[in-house]
């Protein structure tokens, strides 16, 4: 007897839970391997699950627009219904679901009853704070997280939307998990001024996020320690260099699109590869594998009126470098777990990373 799980992999590192958006199939269609099943949003893009294997499909969870803990599963396929039977945990789709409100009886004063209803707030999600046996006002108060004095001052406009609340528990985690420091450093853009000059001669738009990028593979070679980060006091290594960037999205979310391949591209295949990106991050179509592997993250942000700011590492990484550009001068900020990198390995990277984008520049802007 033969079966395949569909379970829900970690398609975005800052998500914990995944939107299921679309079944493709029903219970008991054949499929066959690599055919479209059903489609999953993250905090970052929508992506497709394909079957693993052909055969009889078994849906766990059917319901669309359900959130889903990642390594969930929601489904299996057999080669007979009866297989499926055989191998059906009658727990699955409960503990896969995300957060849900109970149907256990919830006791709570009525002055408690009064706020809650109130500000539409779910007496079972105050349970889960911890409450034991009669809900009372304070608990509400603790769950509203605001002094009833500054109640009326303020307007309350519910939940966190998913996504930010999945992003702030991954930065916090974070933040709990390293010793995060950082190092800046400032320098003159006469030079680099010039060159995207050049390039806009030639008809190519280019900005000081494209040269760094350009700059960032051979230093990054230089100095391996930032190819690496701890989980747990265990050590790791990326295998590539991939680099990525940070996009906001026109509905105001962070995209974290990754560039694979930078040493092997020219200027103008750096600028052609971060606008397909950005574009596709804007259209929510991202693929798992344009989101993952990179080994540090680069924010970027022009406006004459910020001179500098600090960035937040991701999971899984042990820097990011923050690119402000104000008029003539640009600051880049390194944050950097300090459990990995000390201060002067951070200012030797700084460095060596302005000193390759010297070299970068140093040739007249050239097309393909």
């Amino acid at each position: 007897m033969s079966i395949a799980w569909i379970r829900i992999e970690q398609l975005n590192l800052n998500d914990e839970y995944v939107k299921l958006v679309k079944w493709f199939i029903k219970s008991g269609d054949m499929v066959s391997q690599d055919q479209l099943i059903c489609s999953v949003e993250t905090t970052k893009c929508v992506n497709e699950i394909f079957a693993p294997r052909a055969g009889i499909i078994h849906v766990l969870i059917g319901e669309e627009g359900s959130m889903v803990k990642v390594g969930s599963e929601i489904g299996l396929i057999a080669d007979t219904m009866a297989d499926i039977e055989a191998n059906l945990k009658p727990s699955t789709a409960k503990t896969a679901r995300g957060p849900e409100t109970t149907d256990a009886k919830v006791r709570c004063t009525p002055k408690a009853q009064a706020l809650a209803e109130a500000h539409g707030i779910d007496l079972a999600e105050v349970m889960r704070m911890g409450v034991v046996g009669t809900i009372k006002e304070v608990d509400i108060e603790k769950f509203l997280s605001i002094p009833k004095s500054l109640r009326t001052y303020v307007n309350d406009e519910g939940v966190l939307p998913e996504y930010a609340q999945g992003v702030a528990r991954k930065l916090k985690a974070n933040l709990n998990a390293t010793l995060p420091l950082t190092m800046e450093a400032v320098f003159d853009l006469t030079t680099v001024n010039q060159y995207i000059g050049q390039a806009k001669d030639t008809g190519i738009t280019i900005s000081l996020l494209h040269i760094i990028l350009a700059a960032l593979p051979k230093t990054l070679e230089e100095h391996q320690v930032f190819k690496k980060f701890q989980v747990n006091q265990r050590l790791f290594s990326y295998k590539e260099t991939k680099v990525a960037f940070i996009v906001r999205t026109i509905d105001d979310k962070l995209s974290m699109p990754v560039i694979s391949g930078l040493a092997q591209m020219t200027m103008e295949e750096i600028v052609e590869n971060t606008q397909a990106l950005a574009l596709e991050a804007n259209r929510g179509q991202l693929k798992a594998s344009q989101s993952m592997g990179a080994c540090l993250s680069i924010s970027y942000i022009s406006n004459p009126w910020i001179s500098r700011f600090e960035a937040l590492m991701d999971s899984y990484q042990s820097a990011i470098l923050a690119v402000a550009v104000s008029g003539s001068t640009a600051t880049l900020t390194l944050s950097y777990d300090h459990t990995l990198i000390d201060g002067w390995m951070a200012a030797a990277f700084l460095a060596d990373l302005i000193q390759e984008m010297k070299e970068v520049i140093a040739c007249p802007f050239k097309t393909k």
